[in-house]
């Protein structure tokens, strides 16, 4: 029993520290996006990070697979992996309300107003509707407020993560370990 509870909690740790930093890389691409609106540069830059996030996660979960010499269940690595999304989204959440609340007070109605510009730059069938919703929206000045999006963004980051999470723990456990001779 002992050891269970030890091997939970060194679970919740690394995913912590883990969290940590994969929030501020979380928090570079919000910051990417929020800039990219005005600077092409940051618009390459957030596409390069969110293509990174993949790989980020299949490392950490094969580095926590090695250590447990290839004796971590797949349930174990996926919660592990939905852990370091909601820490990390924690604190994401916490620098975008930030920079919402206190920087860029706009920033919402400005995301809103690009959506509207980019869909008439080019339009997709369908759109219109979304459109009209976020212009109307604007016109009268529904803008929803800054934890709402917030909020938002939290539980999106979660729940994509636990997908993103899924998947990465299943290709960890697909690939076997060499220690030796032996394969784990």
């Amino acid at each position: 029993m002992e050891t269970t509870r030890s091997t939970i909690y060194m679970m919740y740790k690394r995913s912590a520290e883990r969290g940590t930093v994969f929030g501020l890389y979380l928090t570079s691409i919000f910051l990417s996006m929020a800039f990219g609106i005005t600077n092409q540069a940051f618009s390459v830059l957030l596409f390069a990070l969110m293509c990174g996030v993949p790989f980020l996660i299949y490392y950490w979960l094969r580095n926590t697979y090695k250590q447990q010499n290839g004796l971590s269940d797949f349930s174990a690595l996926w919660m592990e992996g939905i852990a370091i999304f909601f820490f990390g989204g924690l604190l994401t959440s916490f620098f975008a309300f930030v920079y919402i609340q206190a920087v860029n007070p706009h920033f919402i109605e400005t995301m809103m107003q690009a959506s509207v510009d980019a869909y008439h730059q080019n339009p997709w069938q369908g759109g219109e509707v979304m459109v009209e919703g976020i212009e109307t929206a604007i016109k009268k000045h529904i803008i929803p407020s800054a934890i709402n999006v917030v909020v938002d963004g939290m539980w999106l980051i979660v729940f994509s993560g636990s997908m993103l999470s899924m998947l990465m723990a299943l290709l960890v456990k697909m690939r076997p370990i060499k220690n030796g001779n032996k394969m784990f």
